[in-house]
């Protein structure tokens, strides 16, 4: 028993990290896994508040890793977070078992070995875990401070006592470099840690090493400054002095702090922010978040252990339980209250990774259940069957949750095929003419495509300026240093220009061209469109946006081609409609007004530059994500088709249906969805 012990730690690692692998997305997913991965390539400069951590832990990797694809070598680190994190977990679990001495020794090394090796295939950290985002390196380190508060807990030696507590300081600074899962609740931490110190919260000499520690972690933001001023590619903030580093520690780009609104709640709390936005991803995690019949009711067996687990620790260790309690609730309901969800951000993004440290807490209650059940099964067959005791009971605990949780998630977090957001990019950029410059709306329209960019080195000759972006003055810099060429007018970036502005009368958008006669004669001629703004309520006003795209448009001459995503809303087309050629999932400006599609560009790239790969298989699940945005794909089949049936060219329009069909098969979408096209192809 003990030789197995010994290596227990390191069987967990292993196999967390093989499954993690071999599940991983073979590029990116969508959100911000695009921009990490182009930031980890560079070293760049994340968003205001972003994982510095995750990027020098990914371009060290990279280089480590030589022999991977680098965006592997880079999702490296969220697979290797999880795999350690669980390694720590199951130190914590056998902490807190050890408090159990009712339960023999063999049944909390089983119960803390499989709910550890569950960690890893919780819905929620599984789907993070995979994927080159930061979330599960948030985990690693809360798991350490998780091992280190109950240690520190239940020790009773004063040395180690502040040894423990100086490496939990430590890691919360850290912390503050990677994610910040645990930043909102360091008063109510140290408050909880500061019982078992009472003997040395009033002595100088155990504060100034704490300081010490604490400034010794903050210090990797200082890696912030140092690299901007290098003025990496794709970085996402532009730090010049300390007070810009202390801006971007602070996330001032993005408004008051959450803490500012926490007594304004921005949606029902109870109705949404606890029940929809916490219980629903909770019941994800312990209850299943798909299945029907009987995998319905084996999904219920981690919540049923869980409830267990805290039945049995409050009636048996009181202490135990409250400290258990205490972090649950922080990281649970505390969390809530903190994060203050607005109304209807479900129908934007999901967003159960922010309680990733409360689930994994919770198991810690469901280990006390497993341990239970263990004890209990192994008291019966001992005295049936004493010599495979421990191997059955082993078995049945690996069945009852690890390999239950494998079950029930595979297919949802099984990525290893799941391309659409790096074909997504592709696509686009391949819509592209050489040195164009794409107009795009927002996260998945911009990073994946920077992510191809960056890392694999595609189409770098296309400016892909992203239109919110376009709002921030770094961000204008950047596109102005542009080696095709991104020419404004001077007055930008200035901080009073940024800012919304009142349009008191439309703006007339004069663009100059000429042409060539077949004689060979030259014309010119004008581009003429107007912008009337933007509506809020009974005014108009524009954007810096706006003023920044109308300005390159005016400087650009018609040097570069110009394209817009179909991602942009049409606030950000400007007016200029009209003059907007549909080519596919992008509209080329063109300087006459002229037909509304161009069908031999549009097939090119529908039926042989574009790449469909996964859709049409059934064994690979999608999200409503993927769905929304690959219908423009099905919308741009749409127009060819129609192009074709009002030429009467039926068998062409059946050419094209049939295609589509093919890639982008009608059971991945709605019947409603799917009917226009159905008597389009009649």
């Amino acid at each position: 028993m003990e030789t197995i012990k010994k290596y227990l730690p390191l069987f967990l690692f292993f196999i967390s990290l093989i499954v993690l692998y071999f599940s991983s997305y073979p590029a990116i997913g969508w959100w911000d896994s695009g921009i990490y991965a182009a930031n980890a390539n560079n070293l760049s400069i994340p968003d205001p508040g972003g994982s510095i951590l995750y990027i020098i832990l990914g371009r060290l990797l990279t280089i480590i890793f030589f022999f991977l694809p680098t965006i592997k070598a880079i999702t490296l680190v969220s697979i290797i977070s999880t795999s350690a994190a669980a390694v720590f977990f199951y130190y914590s679990m056998i902490e807190v078992l050890n408090n159990f001495k009712r339960l023999p020794e063999q049944s909390r090394i089983i119960a803390s070995f499989f709910t550890a090796l569950a960690l890893p295939f919780l819905f929620s950290i599984w789907s993070e875990s995979n994927v080159s985002r930061v979330y599960t390196l948030g985990l690693l380190l809360t798991s350490i401070i998780l091992l280190c508060t109950l240690r520190l807990w239940f020790a009773e030696e004063e040395k180690e006592k502040v040894k423990l507590f100086l490496l939990i300081i430590f890691l919360l600074s850290i912390d503050f470099a990677a994610h910040r899962l645990s930043m909102p609740f360091i008063p109510v931490i140290l408050l909880l840690l500061a019982f078992p110190l009472r003997k040395h919260l009033f002595e100088i000499k155990f504060w100034l090493p704490t300081l010490l520690v604490a400034a010794l972690g903050l210090s990797i933001n200082v890696f912030v400054l140092v690299r901007s001023i290098n003025n990496p590619p794709f970085h996402m903030d532009e730090i010049r002095s300390f007070s810009d580093l202390i801006f971007w520690i602070n996330m001032r780009r993005y408004g008051q702090s959450n803490l500012s609104m926490i007594f304004h709640r921005q949606a029902p709390f109870w109705d949404y922010q606890v029940k929809f936005m916490y219980l629903r991803y909770f019941e994800w995690n312990f209850m299943g978040k798909n299945g029907a019949g009987f995998l319905r009711v084996i999904t219920f067996f981690p919540f049923i252990l869980g409830l267990a687990g805290f039945i049995y620790s409050l009636i048996n260790k009181i202490k135990a339980w409250t400290l258990i309690s205490i972090i649950f609730l922080l990281f649970s309901f505390g969390l809530i209250i903190y994060a203050n969800i607005q109304n209807g951000f479900d129908h934007t993004r999901e967003i159960d990774r922010l309680f990733i440290p409360s689930f994994m807490i919770f198991l810690v209650w469901v280990g006390i259940g497993l341990s239970v059940l263990s004890d209990g099964l192994l008291s019966i067959l001992e005295k049936i069957i004493p010599n495979t005791s421990v191997i059955i009971v082993s078995v049945i605990c690996f069945l009852v949750l690890p390999i239950n949780l494998f079950y029930v998630n595979r297919k949802d977090c099984d990525k290893s095929k799941y391309y659409f957001p790096v074909d997504f990019a592709y696509n686009l950029l391949s819509s592209c003419e050489k040195n164009a410059v794409l107009f795009t709306n927002g996260d998945n329209d911009t990073f994946p495509l920077w992510y191809l960019q960056s890392v694999e080195g595609y189409r770098t000759d296309v400016s892909v300026a992203n239109a919110s972006l376009l709002n921030t003055d770094f961000f204008v810099n950047e596109l102005k240093h542009d080696n095709n060429g991104f020419i404004i007018d001077s007055l930008y970036p200035n901080t009073k220009e940024f800012d919304p502005s009142l349009l008191k009368k439309p703006v007339e958008i004069l663009l100059p061209f000429s042409y060539q006669l077949p004689g060979g004669k030259i014309e010119k001629d004008t581009l003429c469109s107007t912008y009337i703004g933007r509506n809020f309520g009974d005014r108009k006003f524009w954007l810096s946006q706006d003023k920044v795209i109308l300005s390159f448009l005016k400087n650009n001459n018609w040097r570069r081609p110009v394209y817009f995503s179909s991602t942009l809303d049409q606030d950000n087309l400007l007016g200029l409609n009209d003059y907007l050629r549909y080519e596919g999932i992008v509209s080329r400006l063109v300087p006459i007004k002229a037909d509304s599609i161009s069908p031999t560009i549009l097939e090119l790239n529908l039926m042989h530059k574009y790449r469909y790969r996964s859709f049409n298989d059934r064994a690979v699940p999608i999200d409503n994500i993927t769905k929304d945005i690959f219908m423009n794909f099905r919308i741009a089949f749409y127009k060819l088709i129609l192009y074709y049936k009002q030429r009467g060219n039926k068998s062409k329009a059946k050419e094209v249906f049939d295609f589509m069909q093919n890639k982008l098969p009608a059971w991945r979408f709605t019947k409603k969805e799917n009917k226009l096209l159905n008597e389009l192809a009649e």
